[in-house]
């Protein structure tokens, strides 16, 4: 009997953080509920739902917003997450920019800040810089950092979450072993959390968007790289070593063009957004060349302008570009079977020119009854899937496990 009581009582506390954050879940996914409904989805009783909601409006992270009719009976009180129960912050970085912004409890996007980088600045440069953004995002918020509940960081390449340290970035000059969430730690003094860019837009795809069922997808960032993240049954990926996604150092073209990483032939060198501007600029005579800008100063989305306005070399180049992309999206669709391909990245704006030739490769290396099954779409989330992922690891791990 001594033992059976020690460990109820041991026990009790888990039990409540588990329930707590099953409703917390529940409101987070459904919005506004009663607490009726709150019984029926959670299955838990209606004695332990109002026990729970007690707690959570003592603790400020719900709040009771007015009575209403559902249906037959009384009307009943709808209990929604307290937007102002504390705010997050997420820093994304990518190879050519870093975006910051601030949400409240619930996710909404309440400030936003982003600057552009460029490839060779120093490792400590990117970090103040990264800093720097998160401090701009806010004052423009025009609240005390303590109202903050943590800060979430996303960084390309390979990362060590547990040390807080980016191992390697191919797109990032000198990248090796940066200390991370140290100086994020001191700069705003709350817990940080660190993830690798394409698993953290990942995670924002499955915040943002809880209704549209993305439980089995991968998410292809076509940028100035090329990265993936595969997601199972509502889980990220992340393979034995925890390298798993980097697709743009697959290799697509034996013995092609040299790529960052040091090897050649690489998805990201032959058809990232890199990749098409290098190819533009080193393949044309200067005299044939539409675009007028130095080399080094050319981008993919020069390269599209050009395209658009009737430039048939630029044309061949981006489309061989994503014909090479839709190939080694069906090759990733073979191996993981995937019920969503979610594409992102700047080179997603360029819509049909894109999406036609990476649609006719996918048709091409599919079988059709694999592609009757798999959805495939440009993600709607525009540029906020990456910074919302860093937002969401603060907010998801409150919601995991509120109280702690």
């Amino acid at each position: 009997m001594k033992q059976t009581s020690k460990k109820h009582v041991g026990n009790h506390p888990l039990l409540k953080r588990l329930n707590r954050s099953i409703v917390l879940n529940f409101l987070h996914l459904q919005g506004g509920l009663s607490r009726k409904e709150l019984t029926n989805l959670t299955q838990l009783d209606g004695k332990t739902i109002t026990n729970i909601t007690q707690d959570l409006l003592r603790l400020k992270m719900i709040k009771a917003v007015g009575k209403v009719s559902r249906g037959v009976g009384r009307p009943s009180e709808i209990i929604e997450l307290n937007p102002q129960y504390g705010f997050a912050l997420g820093i994304d970085l990518g190879a050519s920019h870093i975006t910051g912004i601030a949400v409240d409890f619930t996710g909404t996007i309440l400030a936003r800040a982003q600057s552009t980088i460029r490839y060779g600045l120093s490792p400590s440069t990117i970090i103040k810089r990264m800093i720097s953004i998160g401090e701009k995002v806010i004052n423009e918020l025009k609240t005390d950092k303590k109202e903050f509940l943590g800060v979430g960081v996303c960084v390309p390449g390979i990362v060590d979450r547990k040390t807080g340290i980016g191992v390697w970035a191919a797109n990032l000059s000198k990248w090796k072993n940066v200390q991370i969430s140290k100086p994020f730690a001191s700069a705003f003094n709350v817990p940080v959390f660190l993830e690798e860019s394409t698993r953290c837009a990942a995670l924002g795809e499955m915040f943002a968007r809880p209704n549209d069922n993305l439980k089995d997808f991968l998410l292809l960032d076509l940028s100035l790289g090329v990265g993936s993240a595969l997601v199972q049954n509502g889980k990220l990926y992340y393979g034995h070593s925890g390298v798993a996604g980097e697709i743009g150092h697959t290799t697509i073209k034996p013995g092609g063009l040299p790529c960052r990483c040091g090897k050649q032939g690489c998805l990201e060198a032959e058809a990232s957004g890199y990749a098409i501007a290098r190819k533009y600029s080193e393949t044309l005579p200067k005299s044939n060349k539409a675009i007028t800008k130095k080399p080094d100063a050319i981008s993919a989305q020069d390269v599209v302008t050009a395209m658009s306005q009737g430039n048939e070399v630029c044309g061949r180049i981006f489309n061989e570009a994503a014909q090479m992309l839709g190939t080694a999206a069906a090759n990733a669709v073979m191996l993981l079977n995937p019920a969503h391909l979610v594409l992102m990245g700047g080179l997603t704006r360029s819509g049909d020119w894109l999406m036609q030739p990476f649609r006719e490769a996918l048709r091409k290396e599919l079988r059709p009854e694999i592609i009757e099954n798999l959805t495939v779409e440009i993600s709607p989330l525009g540029d906020n899937s990456g910074p919302l992922g860093a937002a969401s690891l603060v907010l998801n791990k409150i919601l995991d496990s509120p109280g702690m």
